[in-house]
Order: structure tokens, then sequence, then C-alpha cells
């Protein structure tokens, strides 16, 4: 337990998040090449070369993440991988019900890769001779990723419900109207919070609670229907595993715990 830090809960559940897509595109590569058919036809020449090489950075930075040593080489490059999947791959995944919660989750990782940047490992670095660490404001990039992805969805709520109109109709249960503007104002409420670290820890512990109730009840009953259901799982899971690495920064309980 004394090993366990917020730094080290957000590697993990960083390297996790590529590094099980990585293992699945080895073991079942056809699966994954369709979505090639979705990038540019100018990629055509190359497309099988670029397939190969994500994956394989999908696993050396997945590796490396777990181990906790020279991952910052690679989280530049794994950042982009989910913003060229969302230009990409989910514009084209209509079947999902989490489209529009997918677009906010590729950007949401976006940031927190990019944090991971600014955070490093904890033992010396060989980028650290050439550009150095930023810790704090790493962290402040991982709230700000959280709170985006709350306020773009508390707002899409209030002002454009259109746009989670599959996701309504695919949940378990009706909440009505006051149910979703509730759970809107949740969201909005839960971003702010974290963004301008107002009662940070019970924001973290909210956004926690809420990203578990997406994949329950949002993400798991859509991977029948998603191409990427699996990916838009994961996704949520590091939006799990961000906030309880918040969670472990702020809340006094846990210093008390790890001692």
């Amino acid at each position: 337990m004394k090993r366990l830090n917020p730094e080290l809960v957000l590697r993990v559940f960083a390297g996790l998040f590529f590094l099980i897509p990585g293992l699945f595109k080895v073991l079942s590569p056809g699966d994954f090449k369709e979505f090639l058919d979705f990038f540019p036809s100018h990629f055509d020449a190359i497309s099988s070369l670029l397939f190969w090489m994500v994956t394989l950075l999908q696993i050396g930075g997945g590796i490396l993440l777990l181990w906790g040593k020279q991952f910052r080489a690679f989280v530049v490059p794994l950042a982009m991988v989910s913003i060229v999947a969302l230009l990409t791959t989910v514009p084209n995944d209509t079947g999902s019900a989490q489209q529009f919660v997918a677009v906010l989750t590729h950007i949401m990782t976006f940031g927190i890769f990019m944090a991971l940047f600014m955070i490093g490992p904890k033992s010396k670095d060989i980028l650290d001779m050439i550009i150095g660490r930023d810790t704090e404001r790493g962290w402040d990039l991982v709230q700000t990723s959280l709170s985006f992805f709350w306020i773009g969805l508390g707002a899409a709520i209030w002002f454009a419900p259109q746009l989670l109109s599959k996701a309504a109709g695919n949940m378990p249960f009706d909440l009505g109207f006051w149910g979703y503007a509730l759970a809107g104002l949740i969201f909005l409420k839960v971003g702010f919070f974290l963004l301008t670290r107002f009662f940070t820890g019970h924001a973290a512990k909210v956004s926690m609670a809420l990203f578990a109730a997406l994949i329950v009840f949002l993400a798991l009953p859509d991977m029948a229907d998603s191409k990427i259901g699996l990916i838009n799982l994961l996704f949520l899971v590091l939006g799990f595993g961000a906030s309880l690495a918040i969670d472990m920064r702020t809340c006094p309980c846990w210093k008390k715990l790890l001692k």
C-alpha cells in the first residue's frame, strides 16, 4: 500500500488503456484493420505499415507506462493517436449510442497523455536533457481534461440533447426531463469544481461514481452496436482512473491510508 500513489494509479490506467487494444490487434488484427477504411485514401499504400506501427507504439508505450520508466517519448505519439481516431474512426461509428461521449473522451485522453508527458516518471528520463517537466501543471491538465469532459457532457444535455438521444434511448430506464436536467447540472458542477479547484476531493469522488455509472449503463450495453465498443469502454475506465488519481492527491484520507 505504501507504494501506491497518484502517479502510479494514473500510469497503470493509462498503460492498460493502450496495452490492451495493442495486444488485441496482434491477436486479432482482422477485427481492427477494417478501421483503416476510415482513413483518407492517400494513406492506402502505407495503411498496413501504419497499422503495425501504431500497434507496436501502443504495446511499447503501454509496457513502459506500467513499468514507470522512459515513457515520455511515447506519450505524445499516443496522445496523437487519440486525435487521429477522433477525426477518422469516431465519426464513422454511427451504430454507437455514445458517439458524442466518445468525442469528449478522445479529447480528454489527449489531455491526460499530454499531462503524463509533463509529469513524467519519478526516475530520470532520457527526454529530461531536452525538455524539463512541470509536475504541478501536469496534474492541473489532468483536472482540466476531466472537467472538460463533464462540462461538455452537461452542456450537451442542457443545450443539445439531440447529441445524446441515442444514449438516452439505450438506457435501461428513463430518467425523464427533470432527471436528465438534474444529471446535466451535476455534470456541470463536477466539471466546474475540478476546473476551479473548489471541493476538488468531493468532485473527484463524484467523477469516479459518474464514470462507473457510464461504464455500466452506457458503455457495456453499447458494445454490441459500436464498432469500437471495447475502446469506448477503455476511455471511460481511463477517466475513472484519472479521477481516482486526483482524489488520491487531494483527499487527506488517502494520506492516512497509505502511511
